[in-house]
């Protein structure tokens, strides 16, 4: 199984990071290798959607089911703190993160229909300040077909590489 993790330290607010993932939609504007995307179901906690990707000649689609909760503001002592420990977050934000009594926000991703085996990720939102949070973007999959795995990886690897940095441009544009 493939694994892919980024994170990234933004000066923007979390809700801002949130709404620019959570916007599927908007994705083919800005989205290197996504040309395309269908909506199928969409309320404030999820989304069912089919993403298109295409790097070259390589075109494929698949389906998730992604599950959505806002950051907020809820006491952190309800909460698993253990993003607080990451090491390049200084302890100036620790503190006020704390203080602030803020949440993490995150969308989850499930494999609805696709050429994989297995496909799951998360965005996590972590609100450092009222103007900064750290991102990040878990990915795991496994092709269905050794075939798919030696002609779509390299796609579905740029893509996935390419999310984090493409989310947290269009942020601070």
């Amino acid at each position: 199984m493939t694994e892919i993790l980024k994170e990234a330290l933004v000066s923007r607010p979390a809700e801002v990071l949130f709404d620019l993932v959570s916007d599927i939609a908007a994705y083919p504007h800005f989205l290197p290798g996504c040309p395309k995307v269908e909506i199928h179901h969409q309320t404030e906690t999820e989304t069912e959607a089919t993403l298109f990707v295409q790097k070259g000649w390589v075109k494929f689609s698949f389906r998730t089911r992604n599950k959505n909760e806002r950051p907020g503001s809820i006491p952190l002592e309800d909460q698993d703190a253990g993003f607080l420990t990451t090491s390049f977050i200084s302890h100036r934000e620790i503190s006020e993160a704390r203080h602030n009594k803020v949440s993490e926000g995150y969308i989850t991703m499930e494999l609805v229909e696709g050429p994989f085996r297995a496909l799951t990720g998360k965005w996590t939102f972590t609100p450092l300040n009222n103007d900064a949070c750290k991102v990040s973007f878990r990915l795991n999959y496994e092709f269905s077909q050794r075939a798919f795995q030696m002609t779509l990886n390299p796609a579905m690897e740029k893509l996935a590489e390419t999310f984090v940095t493409a989310f947290v441009e269009r942020a601070q544009a």
